[in-house]
């Protein structure tokens, strides 16, 4: 149990720490990034939204939060690995590239959103609905 607890605890920070990064370039990006630099961080979130994918819906990982459910006796704990496999279980029926192609969808229309609210014209931002 020890190592599962110990595999889940290095899983959860591995996922962390890919969420914190593109949060990072995110909020670079609303702040004092400079515009021309906009596709390139939609790149590498893109990138990094496959890598943190492929880590989090591979099947050995599954199997063992799977595993450590089954073995955990906390209430807490129970409750938070069974929250995680629902959404595990969910996502992972989609391609990586589904899922990569979505979030580059919805980086590169961040930016048109905001260009067309500031600019008060709706067409800038019709091609991505």
């Amino acid at each position: 149990m020890k190592d599962l607890k110990t595999f889940y605890e290095e899983y959860k920070n591995k996922t962390s720490a890919y969420s914190y990064a593109m949060g990072s370039i995110y909020f670079d990006q609303a702040t004092v990034a400079p515009k021309d630099g906009v596709p390139y961080s939609n790149e590498v979130v893109s990138f990094l939204s496959g890598e943190a994918f492929a880590y989090s819906t591979d099947p050995e990982n599954i199997k063992r939060i799977e595993e450590l459910y089954k073995e955990t006796t906390d209430p807490l704990e129970k409750k938070e690995i069974e929250l995680r496999l629902r959404d595990l279980h969910q996502i992972s029926k989609l391609p990586k590239e589904v899922y990569v192609d979505f979030q580059k969808a919805v980086a590169d229309s961040q930016y048109v959103w905001e260009e067309a609210k500031e600019k008060d014209d709706y067409a800038l931002f019709k091609p991505h609905l």
